[in-house]
């Protein structure tokens, strides 16, 4: 079976990748990365893609800019499910389902803006271990260990999120940029401090 099905490397600019199926690959499902930030061009959007079965991450994107992520369902892969490196900026993941074996979504680049996506399972429904300017808001969230890791990042907003059967955390590792408003879910959540620091 391939390793990779679909990559986008240096000055490739306007992908559309749209209604396909993404099966059983011993590495990343789609990756889309170029050697330097200089050489990554602009628009990629992924709609209504199916990532099943992969060996590495559904999707893996870095040094790449302005990308749309939407209506996709992720499900049975081996490492976290949707990867946004460093070197990207300016995502929209929206409208997603994630059934991850791993993290859900993991983010390590600015700009991102994460919504009404469904992740249930996993360890981590959200990983953010280097981002920054990162909004989450009005998802589902759940049957995972972890919520949402903050990590080191900074600039984080938690708002408007249904949490539901999360084993240890909602939302962990949170700093004085982290703001953590209006979500609901599981008992426990009332109960954790994380969930009521609102810093404006």
């Amino acid at each position: 079976f391939p390793v990779t099905i679909v990559e986008a490397w240096d000055f490739v600019e306007g992908v559309f990748c749209r209604d396909n199926i993404f099966f059983n690959t011993s590495s990343s499902a789609v990756a889309v990365n170029a050697s330097s930030n200089a050489n990554g061009l602009v628009s990629f959007k992924f709609q209504e893609n199916d990532f099943d079965t992969c060996g590495g991450p559904g999707l893996f994107i870095d040094k790449v800019n302005n990308i749309q992520v939407t209506g996709c369902w992720f499900s049975s892969i081996t490492s976290d499910a949707l990867q946004l490196k460093s070197d990207c900026q300016a995502v929209v993941v929206s409208g997603n389902q994630f059934y991850p074996t791993a993290a859900g979504i993991r983010v390590e680049c600015p700009d991102v803006r994460i919504d009404n996506n469904l992740i249930s399972g996993g360890t981590t429904c959200i990983t953010i271990p280097g981002g920054t300017r990162v909004g989450i808001n009005g998802n589902t969230l759940q049957n995972a260990n972890v919520g949402v890791d903050v990590g080191s990042s900074t600039n984080i907003h938690v708002v408007g999120n249904l949490f539901s059967s999360i084993a240890t955390n909602v939302v962990q590792n949170v700093s004085s940029t982290t703001s953590i408003q209006s979500n609901r879910g599981d008992p426990g959540v009332g109960a954790n401090a994380y969930i009521y620091r609102d810093w404006e």
